[in-house]
């Protein structure tokens, strides 16, 4: 029997004998234009990681919206993200939803969490109804906290909550990139641009 979250991080058990040997992955080489160099990498350990991309950011109606952001800067990039995920997703690659997502009753957040949702200490923050009826802003689960319409999501996709403006630290993403046997990921969403990223062990870091 093999024991493992996915193909390529496995134990093959028997009654007499447990194997530790990993199955070898190929490496699939693919070329990234960039500047000032190009990046050569290997398919095999890459993943396309979205973040961000919800409703109460993105979103008419949504918290930014009614803060008064102009929630049509993060539509820019929808084209471009279309196309990774058809392509990442032709390649056999992971793709990672790490979204912000905390809990009801706000217990997962700190006070400078919660005064930078209200630096007033007025109006809706995370966990509050809007003026609007909708909400809870930004709750696991909640409208708010959804994947906007215009980008699809998979079963075979990976979701990844988050409770700190830092997506890579202090959550599921590290364990979920290190038993995937992924160490390098393509990273875009709100209001950010393409970014290629080195996994270590402890964080990750960006080349």
């Amino acid at each position: 029997m093999k024991l493992g979250p996915t193909p390529q991080n496995t134990w093959d058990v028997t009654p007499a004998e447990v194997s530790l040997i990993r199955p070898v992955l190929l490496p699939r080489p693919a070329s990234i234009p960039a500047k000032p160099q190009n990046i050569l990498l290997d398919i095999a350990r890459t993943g396309l990681v979205v973040v961000d991309m919800q409703n109460d950011f993105c979103s008419k109606g949504g918290w930014f919206a009614e803060k008064g952001a102009d929630v049509s800067v993060p539509h820019r990039i929808v084209p471009a993200l279309q196309k990774l995920l058809v392509a990442f997703r032709a390649a056999s690659a992971p793709v990672f939803w790490l979204n912000w997502g905390n809990r009801p009753d706000n217990a997962d957040l700190p006070p400078s969490l919660l005064h930078a949702g209200k630096p007033r200490g007025t109006g809706p923050g995370y966990g509050d109804m809007l003026p609007s009826g909708r909400g809870p802003v930004l709750v696991r689960g909640s409208h708010g906290a959804a994947v906007i319409d215009t980008l699809k999501a998979e079963p075979s996709d990976i979701f990844v909550d988050k409770t700190r403006f830092d997506g890579f630290i202090d959550n599921e993403f590290e364990h979920s990139t290190k038993s995937q046997h992924h160490d390098a990921g393509f990273h875009r969403g709100q209001y950010r641009s393409v970014r290629i990223c080195h996994a270590d062990p402890r964080k990750l870091s960006r080349l």
